[in-house]
């Protein structure tokens, strides 16, 4: 039977497959249907490796414009050294707006049971004098602070 039709044509189907086995209508009996259920497995089949391509595609588009966006932030770093010295091509340079950095790879999904990682957490650092308190006790601190 046809993996990719609904139940309810699933069931139609059997029952041509079945008891109206010999039943013929024009153009409609157990062989017709069973022809037109087999063309959506096809279609089915054509549609699951068209979004493979497409995925794989999409992988590929990602990887080069992490290329070209790592090869530009070089490029941007280059120009401005070199036109240090020439004010109106350093501001045209100065105003172009780069992302960071390429984008983080996605965390591909685990199979059941095994956990996913968590990504590390970032460390702030705190005001100055947070951290001065941090590091030293009370009168110490404030002596430090004050020295600051």
């Amino acid at each position: 039977m046809s993996s990719h039709v609904s139940p309810p044509l699933q069931a139609l189907l059997e029952l041509f497959d079945a008891e109206l086995e010999r039943v013929k209508f024009p153009s409609v009996d157990a062989e017709a249907l069973q022809e037109a259920a087999n063309h959506v497995d096809e279609a089915a089949a054509e549609v699951a490796r068209a979004e493979e391509a497409l995925d794989a595609a999409r992988k590929r588009r990602s990887e080069a414009d992490d290329a070209l966006l790592g090869l530009a932030q070089r490029a941007l770093a280059y120009a401005k050294v070199y036109a240090e010295d020439q004010p109106e091509l350093a501001a045209k340079l100065d105003a172009l707006a780069l992302p960071r950095s390429p984008r983080k790879p996605r965390i591909e999904a685990k199979p059941e049971g095994e956990p996913v990682p968590t990504p590390p957490r970032r460390r702030r650092r705190s005001a100055e004098g947070t951290a001065n308190a941090l590091l030293f006790d009370g009168e110490v601190a404030a002596a430090v602070t004050r020295v600051e």
